[in-house]
């Protein structure tokens, strides 16, 4: 089915239920249509859109906006979701998801089944619930997939997981081709702070620990220099997350640091805002962002010692990565960042799926290292 393009459908104000859905085995196409939520007029207990287990084609055209879930009646899931709910297919292509409201899941929410965010905005959505661990703007149990994203400018009120937030059931790949550029969340400083917020063990309802890859570099081939939250830049062999414990990591980038175009950033999540954690993107799913093609470098690293014992414990030593272009000086290279060797890992590191070449091609790594610490 495809709603006619070039119509606007909006919420009468008293009708308080979704204004489409999609059941299973059954199909929607929406191009060049506006479905408003009439939030100045009316508010609503449901989202705009239900997927309840079929496919649901988001194209070029297409405004979901303006609908105020106010249910907070989370014992039906199909509450979720400011603009769209789904347990089914939703390809968004293009189109954008504004300025709708929910207690779970401000923007989408996707309990379950996969959402594949190709190309397309979603900004100015609000996620309002306090009290559990999944109030995200763009949240659920299922799998998102996106390709070249800007998140950026997107709110966490507690400071935590100000682009993306995800529990201990979840699973969080970041990488750097077709991927992501993380950059200016707010609020924006320098500790107590985190973009990236992933928790394991026990949190809430939620058990277990998250399966995590985060690429050091954003899409374009900047370095995110992630930090912790005292403000500790992380080795980039040591973004890693033990059971029990949490992933607090932020990025000092600015808009100014991006490598990338704005042309490059197919898809755009920003100005979202979160009550609690995950300003951007939450989940206690699956998060896919970019792929694992594309030209990349990998490092391997081992510390000699010229002394065979010690009659002390032997340091820790951080080595610096640089990378510029090939015949340039590694005087005049850019520091990316650094790995730690330990003596319990052998005084071996590797540092995988580094950018060779940049968005537009041309080289931009030709890897050294050097002597940073002996502790």
């Amino acid at each position: 089915m495809a709603l006619k393009e070039g119509q606007r459908l909006m919420r009468y104000p008293t009708y308080t239920g979704a204004l489409a859905q999609v059941n299973a085995k059954g199909a929607l196409t929406l191009k060049n249509i506006t479905i408003d939520g009439a939030s100045g007029v009316g508010i609503s207990a449901a989202p705009l859109v239900v997927v309840k287990g079929g496919v649901c084609n988001i194209e070029d055209g297409t405004v979901l906006q303006n609908n105020k879930n106010t249910t907070n009646n989370l014992s039906s899931a199909v509450n979720y979701g400011g603009a769209v709910y789904s347990e089914g297919t939703v390809q968004m292509n293009g189109g954008t998801i504004a300025g709708n409201q929910a207690y779970v899941g401000g923007g989408v929410f996707v309990n379950s089944g996969t959402f594949i965010l190709s190309d397309g905005e979603i900004r100015n959505n609000t996620a309002t619930g306090k009290d559990s661990a999944k109030h995200y703007p763009s949240a659920g149990g299922g799998v998102l997939f996106l390709k070249n994203v800007a998140i950026r400018e997107n709110t966490s009120r507690s400071g935590s997981g100000k682009a993306l937030a995800a529990c201990p059931t979840s699973k969080v790949t970041i990488h750097v081709t077709d991927g992501a550029a993380i950059y200016d969340n707010k609020p924006v400083k320098s500790s107590g702070i985190s973009d990236l917020y992933i928790k394991s063990g026990n949190y809430g309802s939620y058990q277990g620990h998250p399966s995590i890859k985060i690429s050091p570099f954003m899409l374009g081939g900047g370095a995110y220099h992630w930090k912790d939250s005292s403000g500790r830049e992380l080795p980039l062999n040591g973004i890693k997350l033990v059971y029990g414990d949490q992933l607090a990591a932020f990025t000092e980038a600015t808009a100014n640091n991006i490598t990338a175009s704005e042309d490059d950033f197919l898809v755009k999540i920003q100005n979202n805002e979160a009550w609690t954690q995950g300003g951007g993107i939450g989940t206690n799913g699956n998060v896919i962002i970019g792929s694992e093609t594309g030209e990349l470098v990998d490092i391997d690293i081992e510390k000699i010692w010229e002394k065979a014992s010690y009659d002390y414990q032997k340091p820790e030593v951080d080595m610096e990565i640089l990378r510029g272009v090939e015949g340039q000086e590694p005087a005049n290279q850019e520091k990316v960042g650094f790995v730690r060797l330990t003596e319990k890992d052998g005084w071996k590191a590797s540092v995988k799926g580094l950018p060779k070449v940049s968005q537009n091609g041309e080289p931009i790594f030709m890897a050294s290292v050097k002597l940073k610490t002996v502790i």
